[in-house]
Order: structure tokens, then sequence, then C-alpha cells
């Protein structure tokens, strides 16, 4: 565990994010790093690690479904 309570963690990350002195894909790398790592402490268990990143965004799940569809209608 970190010597930082995780809420100190979050504040200062999101504090860089928002100062501009790290991009968004640092800000979400950062983040999903903390969030699983509370995740392990609190709950004791890990998340899965998908073949493509984008897979567990919103946009991510949204193109993969129309993506499917597309090919399903295409197989018809």
């Amino acid at each position: 565990m970190n010597e930082f309570p995780y809420s100190i963690q979050i504040q200062a990350l999101l504090d860089d994010y928002y100062n501009n002195r790290i991009g968004m894909d640092e800000y979400r790398q950062q983040r999903t790093q903390l969030l699983d790592e509370i995740d392990k402490e609190v709950n004791g268990t890990e998340r899965e690690q998908n073949k493509d990143s984008t897979d567990s965004t919103f946009i991510g799940k949204m193109l993969n479904m129309i993506k499917n569809s597309n090919t399903e209608e295409t197989t018809n």
C-alpha cells in the first residue's frame, strides 16, 4: 500500500490533470492503475485485462457492438 491515502492520491491526480500537468491519456492510465489498486486492496479482486483496452469504455463497447452487428449482416 502506498504511504498516502487513496483520497489524497486521487485528488493529486485530478489536480495534475485539471492544471494541464498531465494529458488525458496519462490521467486515464494512472486513474485505472489507482482504481485497480483500490479494488484489489478493498475487494481482494483484480480486474480482467481486455485484449483491446477500448473494450472497457462505453464508446469501445458501442463500437464493438456496431462492428459485430455489421459482421452478422454481411454473413446473412
